[in-house]
């Protein structure tokens, strides 16, 4: 049984004539069948704009703002259904505009990761809450970067001063996911315009900031090195970017643009006590790279937990090339582990 009522059928099939006569005859608008929708979400759901207005033609506000059991109103339906028109009919009548679904989003989130810019201009000047979070905490400015939206979309979105602070269930900002994606330059080169050391500095769960989160985006890398931005930062693996570039051989390709670094610190080492030429010696590291950090001022004779020095893992692995560095640079040939 789906507690369908004449009225909730006539709707969804679109018998427009037969849905008027049953009103007339003081048939319940208002009932809902057990998916919780009523006659009005049907004639929505076929775009049966004829149907729509009659049944909201006396402005019947607690129509308009009735939830199905996926708590959606009737404007984030029609915002889904892409049905611009019957969006602004609903808004004139005052329909709920911060209607949040299970999910926590609002017409507006899903306005704006379907790029649906009509609609969103249209929700944003009926004054529709544009700070909401849905359940992932997600802002439509973060989920938009998150999806990578329409760039016309974010853009408008960069014009509306949201929040820029605003978090996710990650931790991770619009900035962060912005900077992953070689795409979005443009909203990377918005916030560092900004001059907003804050914006910079937030971190997320993982402890990262934003220039982790670029590593594997060269050209946006380069820009946030040349910013304010912490090149020492440590994760909550006690990691630099730096040794997370130095650890994982795809990230490597980033290494040169922090060695010009005027503050890089090249001794930091993380929880293991390992710090960078350990870590590219004892991981077949390049050569050239191996020797910019030792001319940085690199501790050629660091230890870590174990012991061992670069040497160590050098004579280990019989590394003749990496041994001849580190001899050079004055690896002590008697420290034991």
């Amino acid at each position: 049984q789906k507690h369908e009522t004449p009225l909730i059928i006539a709707a969804k099939y679109g018998y427009f004539d037969l849905v008027r006569i049953l009103l007339l005859r003081q048939a319940d608008p208002n009932v809902q069948d057990d998916q919780g929708n009523t006659a009005l979400y049907y004639a929505v759901d076929i775009q049966n704009k004829g149907i729509i207005n009659v049944l909201v033609l006396d402005r019947n506000h607690s129509l308009l703002n009735q939830t199905n059991n996926k708590k959606e109103n009737a404007l984030i339906i029609a915002t889904k259904l892409h049905c611009d028109k019957v969006v602004r009919v609903f808004l004139e009548y005052h329909a709920n505009i911060n209607q949040q679904d299970i999910h926590g989003n609002t017409a507006l989130h899903y306005a704006v990761q379907m790029n649906i810019l009509d609609i969103i201009n249209d929700l944003t000047y009926s004054q529709a809450n544009i700070t909401i979070k849905n359940n992932e905490g997600h802002s439509i400015l973060l989920r938009s970067c998150m999806e990578n939206s329409n760039e016309k979309v974010i853009k408008w979105l960069l014009t509306m001063n949201i929040n820029p602070y605003i978090i996710d269930s990650h931790g991770m900002t619009a900035l962060m996911y912005a900077a992953r994606n070689p795409s979005l330059e443009f909203v990377v080169r918005y916030f560092i315009d900004m001059n907003n050391e804050k914006v910079l500095s937030q971190v997320d769960n993982n402890g990262e900031n934003v220039l982790f989160h670029a590593i594997y985006n060269l050209k946006v890398f380069k820009l946030l090195v040349k910013t304010s931005i912490d090149i020492n930062h440590r994760n909550n693996d006690q990691d630099t970017v730096l040794l997370y570039c130095c650890k994982h051989e795809d990230a490597r390709f980033a290494i040169p643009f922090l060695v010009n670094h005027p503050e890089l610190d090249v001794n930091i080492p993380d929880k293991e006590g390992m710090t960078t030429p350990l870590y590219l010696v004892e991981n077949g590291g390049r050569i050239e790279i191996i020797k910019s950090l030792l001319r940085l001022g690199a501790d050629v004779n660091h230890q870590d937990h174990l012991g061992n020095t670069a040497l160590y893992y050098a004579v280990d692995l019989d590394d003749m090339q990496s041994i001849q560095i580190l001899a050079f640079y004055k690896a002590d040939l008697h420290i034991k582990n």
